[in-house]
């Protein structure tokens, strides 16, 4: 009975190694499709953007997808991921220059529109206005206005 017990202990402890390798490597070599029903090779799993198999296998993903395109949904969100792209296109730099002047703000390398002031008024700056254009070269080539005049800047004032 003892030597029973000792067997069962040490397969616990092996099944305890096992998983602790399987989550060190960051792999299972199965899956089980929530679909399908039936435990596959991972390698027949798409992974997340977390590097986890995804609930479903390739061929039920597929399967799925195949089903969603034929919806109405799925017409509407093509029709507007087409408008986005054709907005990137057209103001494609100026949001690559916002990009990078916000980037350079969060880590610190350019002050925040709100530690200044407004460059028209001279009350508290809300945001930045790119006053010479949003080529990438002039990307820092700012000055810092208030909503007001900023709207004012651009023609928008009422």
């Amino acid at each position: 009975m003892d030597k029973e017990k000792e067997l069962l202990e040490r397969i616990a402890q092996l099944r305890s190694e096992l998983d602790e390798i399987i989550e060190r490597k960051g792999f299972r070599e199965y899956a089980y499709c929530s679909d399908c029903k039936q435990a596959k090779p991972t390698d027949q799993f798409a992974l997340t953007t977390k590097k986890t198999p995804r609930c479903y296998c390739r061929e039920c993903w597929n399967a799925r997808d195949v089903q969603y395109r034929q919806t109405e949904s799925a017409r509407l969100a093509s029709r507007e991921g087409e408008r986005k792209r054709r907005g990137r296109k057209k103001h494609g730099e100026e949001q690559r220059v916002r990009g990078l002047l916000t980037r350079k703000i969060r880590m610190g390398l350019f002050p925040s529109a709100d530690q200044r002031t407004c460059h028209e008024c001279g009350e508290q700056a809300k945001e930045y206005h790119h006053h010479n254009g949003y080529s990438i070269d002039r990307w820092d080539d700012v000055i810092p206005v208030c909503y007001k005049c900023h709207r004012r800047l651009h023609g928008k004032d009422s």
